[in-house]
């Protein structure tokens, strides 16, 4: 009697289909494991097609690796959250400065910007850029496959080759602060706190992140060399937080650490 109930119950849990035993994970659902299959095998088609020549221009290359870049951040952004404003003013700083450093300044010191050296995977072509359009496939044309660690679209009718670039950080950093603002937001409506003559902070930090990633395009254009996202990321999303806080009269609070939710239905401050 009591086996039927349990297979009752498992039965009612809507399309689970059973499940196994795993080494080292334990029991997994055969959803899990379908699942598991299946990243595990994009995984690996991704780094197999990674090992051969060009492979940024193939189309299932670069979209994979800006599926992992999404998941990656999705996955940080919903496990890793900032208490306060003032931790969020240190950290961006910080990564603000270090963006800088190690792409206008490194090149003093090593005759080449680290970052960018390292984010496009090596030098530019270096054979004749005639050569190049004419010839795009000859030795020296074509550049190196770039860093995995960031989100990468192909170039579309350049000789060159290559992809524009932007780093998980550029994405992830800023993030943080956006999640805390939209935190913020959501705590308000819960508590009856709303004020609808004030601005709510998530829509207006969306706003400033959009204006500081067309900034830094545009810088891309200008200069013609790669620019650190987080140079006009962290002005503008950090002075769109304070502009917001300020209009609100808590800039104190949200600073020091405002009674903000943590996960569903919990709250909680610093």
């Amino acid at each position: 009697g009591g086996g039927g109930g349990g297979g009752g119950g498992g039965g009612g849990g809507g399309g689970d289909w059973g499940g196994a035993p795993l080494p080292l994970l334990g029991y997994a659902r055969s959803t899990e494991i379908a699942a598991y299959a299946l990243s595990v095998s994009l995984a690996v088609a991704w780094f197999v097609v990674s090992l051969g020549e060009g492979a940024q221009d193939v189309t299932f290359y670069w979209v994979m690796q800006d599926v992992f870049g999404l998941s990656l951040c999705v996955l940080f952004l919903s496990t890793v959250r900032l208490p306060s404003l003032r931790v969020a003013c240190y950290l961006l700083l910080a990564a603000f400065l270090y963006d800088i450093f190690f792409v206008f300044l490194t090149p003093l010191i090593f005759e080449k910007s680290v970052m960018i050296h390292v984010a496009t995977g090596g030098d530019g072509p270096t054979t004749d850029p005639q050569v190049c359009e004419k010839y795009p496939s000859t030795d020296g044309c074509r550049v190196p496959n770039p860093l995995p660690m960031l989100f990468s679209i192909p170039r579309i009718n350049d000789y060159r080759g290559g992809s524009s670039l932007l780093g998980l950080g550029d994405i992830v950093l800023p993030g943080l602060l956006m999640s805390l603002a939209r935190r913020i937001d959501l705590s308000d409506t819960i508590k009856g706190r709303k004020d609808r003559s004030k601005p709510p902070y998530f829509p207006v930090l969306c706003c400033c992140y959009a204006l500081g990633l067309m900034m830094a395009n545009v810088g891309v254009i200008v200069m013609e060399q790669g620019q650190p996202a987080l140079m006009y990321l962290v002005p503008m999303t950090l002075g769109g937080f304070f502009w917001v806080a300020r209009r609100r009269g808590e800039v104190r609070e949200v600073f020091l650490g405002k009674d903000v939710i943590w996960e569903e239905g919990r709250g909680g401050g610093q």
